[in-house]
């Protein structure tokens, strides 16, 4: 789950350093369409293992047709309507995320000892209540795992509730779903 979310950090933020030079590197370019191209690795040295493991190389790529002031697949007024924006969507589908930094899909899990979990509160306050998914399902380990917004604890990384499956899709093919009110607010702050 970390690792993913490592990936779609770095991923995110090389994009976007990439389309920022595609918007310059036009004027630089000849008559025909340039492309740019940046790949970039990372290393992630995951923290909870007790015992040293090398890090686990990850190579992200951004990837851009330098801007002309045209589109290359669709009509200028397709793309003033935002028909080819790239939201992401877990595999659930009930809204679309505008942001890779929204809670709902980086989550923050921390390891805390079960003992101390019923002084624990999450960022509204809230307690935490046993997880249907994994603590229903057997007893309770010595340590388990929260997150900030979340509203239960867990008794393993691998719950299907600590866990997302995220894809980019085009918001023009998603037609019913509504933006989600985290990314919403986000927005709202200048968060974006």
């Amino acid at each position: 789950m970390e690792i993913y979310g490592v990936y779609v950090r770095n991923m995110v933020r090389l994009q976007e350093e990439v389309e920022k030079q595609g918007m310059y590197a036009a004027a630089a370019g000849s008559g025909e369409e340039l492309m740019i191209d940046r790949t970039e690795t990372v290393y992630y040295q995951p923290p909870w293992l007790p015992f040293a493991v090398p890090g686990i190389k990850i190579t992200c790529r951004g990837r851009v047709r330098a801007w002309t002031g045209r589109s290359a697949e669709r009509t200028e007024a397709e793309n003033l309507r935002g028909h080819n924006k790239l939201v992401y969507v877990t595999e659930y589908e009930s809204v679309y995320h505008t942001t890779s930094r929204c809670s709902h899909l980086s989550l923050s899990i921390r390891q805390v000892a079960f003992s101390g979990v019923g002084s624990q509160r999450n960022n509204g306050g809230g307690r935490y209540q046993p997880c249907e998914k994994c603590i229903g399902k057997g007893g309770i380990s010595e340590f388990v795992y929260i997150t900030d917004q979340g509203e239960c604890y867990h008794n393993s990384l691998e719950c299907s509730g600590l866990k997302r499956r995220v894809r980019l899709e085009e918001l023009s093919s998603l037609e019913g779903l509504d933006c989600c009110s985290r990314c919403q607010q986000l927005e709202r702050e200048g968060g974006k």
